[in-house]
């Protein structure tokens, strides 16, 4: 089997903490590590292995270990070094993920997914990369905040009204926040004329201020019930 390209991002470490993997070296990672709980996306998205899984998972296992995510010793036995538990804990341990979903109508239309996994004090934010790789970093709080506030920089921060126009929407984004094995959360905003609008619970579209628009996504990504 042919394993996609992958590499490492330079100076990876305890003072950076940011690596970029494919579906199935994350999957590798997750068996080693004896994860409590894999992201079906993540599963999903990993190329069909074909009848040697054990083939696959040793030359998985030797990339990531080149690539300096995991160690090995002269028994063969691979660990995770001590600078890279940190980033997949969230991933593979936590009990809190959040997804953001951003579609931008242009030509060609664009969508960004990012997701955001949480365990204790520790944030992992995963991101799309080439060839159907993932980008995983380790991110604070106020990273989080940020993506909470290049969201909204963009909408007037009036409050007078304007009637929705599905014409002039420029912007559909999905939030999602899932408490593994409990509970989850999703909704649906809409921005058209640099206003947030979104549907209420009779289905009606209803218009947003900036601040609950803000108020509300950071609720649902930082994963408050």
């Amino acid at each position: 089997m042919r394993l996609p390209a992958t590499e490492a991002k330079a100076g990876m470490g305890m003072s950076e903490s940011k690596v970029i993997v494919s579906p199935g070296e994350l999957y590798v990672v997750g068996r080693i590590l004896n994860a409590k709980y894999i992201d079906y996306a993540y599963v999903a998205a990993v190329q069909d292995i074909g009848a040697s899984f054990e083939l696959f998972e040793k030359e998985t296992t030797d990339k990531l270990v080149s690539m300096g995510i995991l160690e090995g010793d002269f028994s063969g036995s691979v660990t995770p070094k001590a600078e890279t538990v940190g980033l997949f804990t969230p991933v593979f341990f936590g009990t809190v993920e959040t997804t953001l979903d951003i579609c931008t109508i242009k030509e060609p239309t664009k969508i960004d997914t990012y997701k955001f996994h949480f365990f204790d004090d520790q944030i992992t934010k995963v991101t799309g990369a080439s060839e159907g790789l993932l980008e995983m970093e380790s991110i604070g709080s106020n990273d989080l905040g940020k993506v909470v506030d290049d969201l909204s920089s963009d909408l007037k921060s009036t409050d007078d009204a304007v009637e929705f126009s599905k014409e002039s929407v420029s912007r559909f984004i999905v939030a999602k926040s899932t408490h593994v094995g409990e509970s989850s959360l999703v909704a649906t905003f809409m921005e058209s004329n640099d206003r947030m609008y979104k549907e209420d619970a009779g289905g009606n579209v209803v218009q947003m201020s900036a601040e609950d628009f803000k108020t509300e996504i950071s609720q649902i990504l930082t994963g408050v019930k």
